[in-house]
C-alpha cells in the first residue's frame, strides 16, 4: 500500500509529488492536506519523518494505536497544526476501505494569511494610507491628512535600538505621539536586531497604542547602509525572515512590512512570499530599488502588480505620481492592490486623497491649518515644522523656485528663515506667515505688523505685535538657498 496525499505541497527534499499552488485569494478555504494508510504505524512514522523533516516541511507528532496510526496534535516545525479526527471512519474509492488514521492538516501560514484579511476589514479595509515619513508623518501632519481622506497612518521610522534606551514610557509615547482618533495607525520600526524588534514591539502591545507594528525594509539612504536596516536588508532574506518571523510568533499585535523591489522580478516575489512564510499581516510595497535614493527613474507598478498576485495577504502599493485621489485610484486598479500609499504627493498637497482634480489648494491656507494642528500637538517637533511649511511654501519664497517660474523672488529673506534651524515653533512660524501675508496685500495679513525677522530667528522674545520693524536681511545677507526635499523624510 502507498500513502496517499491530496490536495498539498509536499515539501519533501525529494519531492514525492509535485507542488500545488496555493489558493490566490483571501477568500479561498484553507490548505488541507488528508492522509489515508494501512500500513503499520512504525512504517508510516518512518516515512513522514523521511519524507516531511525536509526544510520548512510540515511537522509531525506521530502515535500507534491498534495496529494503525494516529497523528497528535502537535507543531514541531511551527509550519503546521495536525488535527486528528474526532470519529474516525472508513474512507476511500472504488470500493477500498481503509481504517482509522486519516487526518486534516492546516498550514500555519494560511492560518496568518486567513487572520491577516479578518484583521484588514476590522481596520476598516482603508484605501488611502499615509506613509512613514522621518520627521513629517507626525500627529499634526496625521491629523491634517485624515482630515481629507486619510484612512491608515504609520508613525515615522523610529530605531528600535534607541526606542528601547529611552528611559520611560513616556518619552516613548512624545516620540510616538499615539492620539485615540488616529486610528488605525501602526508604529514603524528599523533595526537589524530580531530580539531589538520584538522587545520593542512588545512595549508598543503593552502600551495598546497602535493596530500593528511595522518592520522597514525600505529605506535606502546611506545613513540606513551605514547603520544597517533598512532597504539593506533586503539583501540578506534570512536575516529579514528571521527579523519578522521573531516579531509575528512573539507578539500578539500584528507585525506587517515595508519593502522596495530588486531589478529582477523573480527574486522580489521570492523575498515577498519569504516575507508572508514568516507570518507578516501585510507588506507594502514601493516601486523603486533601493538605489534611488532621491526617488529618481520610474516607478515600476508592474512589478508591485506581480507582488499582490503572488501573496495572499493584504498588500499597500507605494510609489509613483501620485497627485490627486484620481491618480491613487488609477494606482490600485493597475496594482490591483489593497490599499495606494502616498509620501511626495501628501507633504505637496495634505488634501490629496479628497481632491479629485482642478486648480491646486491655496499653499498658505494649508500651511495655517498645518500649524493649528500643530499648535494643538505639543509634542510637534520644530524640524517637523519647517519640512512641512518648507514644502508648501516653496513655490511661493524660494528663489531657486521663482528661477524655475515661482510667484516671485521679493521674499528670499523670509525663505532664510524658514530653512534656519532656530526656527523651531509653529509661533515663530505663524509670524513669518503674517510677514508674507502682509507683504502680498492678503485677507490673511494681521492687523498690526508681525515682530522683527532679527526676533523671530531668535525664538520670539517679546510678544507679537509689541515690536515694531520692518522686514530686512536676517544678520547676515539672506542666502538663496536651494532646498532639495529631505531624502530622510521621504524614504519611503
Amino acid at each position: 500500500m502507498r500513502d496517499t496525499l491530496h490536495p498539498a505541497r509536499s515539501l519533501a527534499a525529494g519531492g514525492m509529488h509535485p507542488p500545488c499552488p496555493l489558493p490566490s485569494q483571501p477568500s479561498s478555504p484553507p490548505l488541507r492536506l488528508r492522509l489515508i494508510s494501512l500500513e503499520s504505524g512504525r512504517s508510516l512514522r518512518s516515512k513522514l519523518r523521511t519524507g516531511f523533516r525536509a526544510r520548512g516541511g510540515f511537522g509531525l507528532g506521530v502515535g500507534e494505536e491498534g495496529g494503525g496510526t494516529e497523528l497528535s496534535n502537535a507543531r514541531l516545525t511551527g509550519c503546521c497544526n495536525i488535527k486528528p479526527p474526532s470519529n474516525p471512519t472508513r474512507m476511500g474509492g472504488s470500493g477500498t476501505s481503509h481504517a482509522p488514521g486519516s487526518f486534516e492538516c492546516e498550514t500555519w501560514e494560511t492560518k496568518r494569511c486567513n487572520e491577516s484579511w479578518e484583521w484588514w476589514r476590522k481596520l476598516g479595509s482603508p484605501r488611502y494610507t499615509c506613509a512613514p515619513m522621518v520627521n513629517n508623518s507626525e500627529l499634526a501632519f496625521r491629523r491634517l491628512v485624515r482630515k481629507y481622506g486619510c484612512e491608515l497612518t504609520y508613525s515615522p521610522m523610529i530605531s528600535a535600538r534607541k526606542f528601547l534606551a529611552l528611559p520611560s514610557d513616556e518619552a516613548r509615547l512624545a516620540l510616538v505621539e499615539p492620539d485615540p482618533a488616529d486610528r488605525p495607525f501602526i508604529v514603524q520600526f528599523a533595526g537589524d536586531d530580531p530580539e531589538h524588534v520584538l522587545e520593542a514591539g512588545r512595549i508598543i502591545e503593552r502600551l495598546g497604542v497602535a493596530d500593528a507594528i511595522d518592520i522597514n525594509l525600505g529605506c535606502p539612504q546611506p545613513q540606513a547602509v551605514r547603520d544597517h536596516y533598512g532597504s539593506i536588508l533586503m539583501e540578506e532574506p534570512e536575516l529579514v525572515e528571521r527579523i519578522v518571523a521573531t516579531a509575528a510568533r512573539g507578539l500578539g499585535l500584528p507585525v506587517t512590512v515595508k519593502m522596495r523591489v530588486f531589478e529582477n522580478r523573480a527574486r522580489t516575489v521570492e523575498l515577498a512570499q519569504r516575507i508572508q512564510r514568516a507570518g507578516a499581516w501585510l507588506l507594502a510595497v514601493h516601486g523603486r530599488t533601493r538605489s534611488a535614493t532621491h526617488h529618481e527613474g520610474e516607478c515600476d507598478w508592474t512589478m508591485i502588480r506581480a507582488v499582490k498576485e503572488s501573496l495572499r495577504i493584504p498588500v499597500i502599493a507605494n510609489g509613483g505620481p501620485v497627485r490627486t485621489r484620481a491618480d491613487a485610484d488609477r494606482c490600485l486598479r493597475e496594482t490591483r492592490c489593497d490599499s495606494v500609499m502616498c509620501a511626495i504627493g501628501l507633504l505637496l498637497d495634505p488634501r490629496l486623497f479628497a481632491r479629485e482634480g482642478g486648480p491646486p489648494p491655496d499653499p498658505l491656507a494649508l500651511a495655517h491649518e498645518y500649524l493649528d494642528f500643530a499648535a494643538g500637538a505639543p509634542t510637534t517637533p520644530g524640524v517637523s515644522v519647517r519640512d512641512h511649511l518648507q514644502k508648501l511654501l516653496r513655490p511661493l519664497l524660494c528663489p531657486a523656485s521663482f528661477r524655475r517660474g515661482g510667484c516671485t523672488d521679493a521674499h528670499r529673506d523670509l525663505w532664510s528663515v524658514l530653512c534656519c534651524n532656530a526656527l523651531t515653533s509653529h509661533r515663530q512660524a505663524r509670524a513669518l506667515l503674517d510677514w508674507y501675508a502682509l507683504r502680498e496685500g492678503l485677507a490673511q495679513a494681521p492687523a498690526e505688523h508681525p515682530p522683527p525677522l532679527r526676533e523671530i530667528k531668535r525664538g520670539l522674545a517679546e510678544p507679537p505685535g509689541e515690536a515694531g520693524g520692518g522686514a530686512g536681511p536676517v544678520g547676515e545677507e539672506a542666502d538663496e538657498l536651494e532646498l532639495e526635499f529631505d531624502a530622510f523624510a521621504l524614504f519611503d
